[in-house]
């Protein structure tokens, strides 16, 4: 390796910090990939393999793409259950000498992917992690990056394949201890690969930072939910988006303790013979009970009804309550025009608000957020 130029060995250097993930490493106006990388991504991207001389006695695979127009080629991946490493340009080449300073600036997975098209409007793209708790049972935590929504709960290791499946992540991220204890149980890998699509990527030697719920929230806040019991799967998933997005999103801001007791325990074969949200046949959601009662005007709404439908209430009051607002509804013809007609006109507000955490919301995006605050004040008058 003493003969690699020096473009190359920054590369290596680079690529050695991110194994799991193929390396857009920002050359001028391109983004390149290299040896493994560049082949395993010509496969799927059905782009073209080259070579390039890097002082080595062969010259290095090689494959690339237009920077400005990478999002789809990314989205290829992230179909394909890779994750993508961002390495861009951190200093102005016509101001340096040598070679130019490059860092990764964030790694897009299919848990943390923000611009996922392919994700109809009713599913809400879901990262998942699993831990020991103090207590031996487990300790899971889920968020919704696009939307901000973070759930935590404990529960009895036999639920964790039902509760996966319900929760249906994008991506898991296992704790260490846990995660070897899957993989080397035959018959539990074999359950989760049953329970899981087959591109879900799952992470089972991530470490987390002990500090890290510090940086999310205030410690006043942490003390009034009371997350002890759930604080190992929480400093997981936390220090998984702090260090993939290389930011502490703004917009989670609040945690939702699962009460599993409040809803009906329903396993995986139950969930698919009922075809709640999806036919079981098709996988898609055409003739599921949710595709039969789905009348709703916003993805809000969407992705609202699909968890009541998945999440049953056993609570006779909650039950109740939930039937007098629809009764309301139901019998006021005038209020519920008027709420359509002004539902009609607001844009997807939670994954907006998302999008200007993450800095990466366009100017259309903008005025659409706009005009649907807009009508907030006429909502809440007509409620």
């Amino acid at each position: 390796m003493e003969n690699l130029t020096p473009m190359m060995s920054q590369y290596l250097q680079i690529k050695e910090n991110n194994k799991d993930a193929i390396l857009f490493f920002r050359l001028g106006d391109f983004y390149e990939m290299f040896f493994d990388d560049a082949i395993e991504a010509t496969r799927i991207l059905d782009i073209a393999l080259t070579g390039k001389s890097c002082g080595m006695k062969e010259k290095a695979p090689m494959c690339g793409i237009p920077y400005h127009s990478a999002q789809g080629y990314i989205q290829k991946l992230i179909q394909a259950g890779k994750k993508v490493a961002i390495c861009e340009q951190v200093e102005d080449p016509k101001l340096v000498k040598g070679i130019v300073k490059r860092e990764v600036v964030k790694t897009i997975t299919p848990g943390t992917n923000l611009d996922d098209k392919t994700v109809e409007s009713y599913k809400n793209i879901y990262l998942l992690a699993c831990d020991y708790s103090n207590t031996q049972e487990f300790s899971l935590s889920y968020i919704d990056l696009s939307t901000g929504e973070f759930n935590v709960g404990e529960f009895e290791p036999d639920d964790m394949l039902d509760m996966i499946a319900q929760i249906a992540p994008r991506e898991i991220i296992f704790g260490e201890e846990l995660g070897n204890y899957i993989a080397k149980n035959i018959k539990l890998s074999k359950q989760l690969a049953q329970y899981t699509n087959a591109n879900l990527i799952v992470t089972t030697t991530y470490t987390p930072q002990k500090d890290i719920l510090d940086v999310f929230f205030e410690e006043k806040y942490l003390k009034k939910v009371g997350i002890e019991r759930y604080r190992p799967s929480m400093e997981l998933i936390l220090s998984y988006i702090f260090d993939t997005q290389k930011v502490a999103s703004k917009n989670i801001n609040s945690i939702s303790i699962i009460n599993s007791e409040q809803y009906l325990k329903l396993d995986l074969n139950t969930r698919r013979n009922l075809e709640l949200i999806e036919n079981a046949t098709t996988k898609n959601k055409r003739n599921s009970l949710f595709d039969v009662i789905d009348y709703t005007n916003t993805n809000i709404g969407k992705r609202t009804l699909r968890k009541w439908i998945e999440k049953p209430l056993i609570d006779t009051r909650k039950i109740n309550n939930r039937l007098d607002l629809i009764e309301e509804f139901i019998e006021d013809f005038q209020l519920r025009d008027d709420l359509k007609d002004i539902l009609n006109k607001i844009y997807d507000i939670e994954r907006l608000c998302s999008k200007i955490s993450y800095e990466s919301i366009n100017a259309k995006e903008i005025v659409s957020l706009k005009n649907s605050i807009e009508r907030l004040p006429q909502l809440v008058s007509v409620i």
